[in-house]
């Protein structure tokens, strides 16, 4: 049996073209396992609450998002956060305790959110 350089022989083309169609054919039944986390629409949520007594020491633990604050001499504040994800929002808490305002935030693992805050004197 002979052939010319880079052509291959009836046989070997065959058992090739077998091992590329059947390559492209596993991955791609394989692609549709892939589940993106990310996937669906982002959703909004907007919570707002006041907290009473001086607050001097602010402390913000969030996993993602901005803090915006707003100084004045009230004795009431006013705190918005502004919360945004995909499936599960995530877990938010606050606490007022010695002059001290902590806000917390936490996304589920794997999830896409964030909160925002807006800290501002309550009229």
């Amino acid at each position: 049996m002979s052939w010319s350089r880079g052509a291959l022989p009836g046989r070997a083309a065959v058992k090739l073209a077998a091992v590329v169609l059947t390559g492209g054919l596993a991955t791609f039944a394989l692609a549709g396992c892939y589940v993106n986390v990310n996937a669906g629409p982002l959703q909004h949520r907007t919570r707002s609450y006041s907290v009473t007594g001086p607050v001097r020491t602010l402390v913000v633990n969030a996993h993602v998002g901005g803090v915006r604050v707003t100084g004045g001499d009230s004795a009431k504040i006013s705190v918005t956060e502004h919360i945004s994800f995909r499936h599960t929002g995530p877990a938010t808490t606050h606490r007022a305790a010695g002059g001290t305002l902590t806000l917390d935030s936490n996304c589920p693992a794997g999830e896409t959110c964030g909160v925002a805050y807006d800290i501002e004197p309550a009229p």
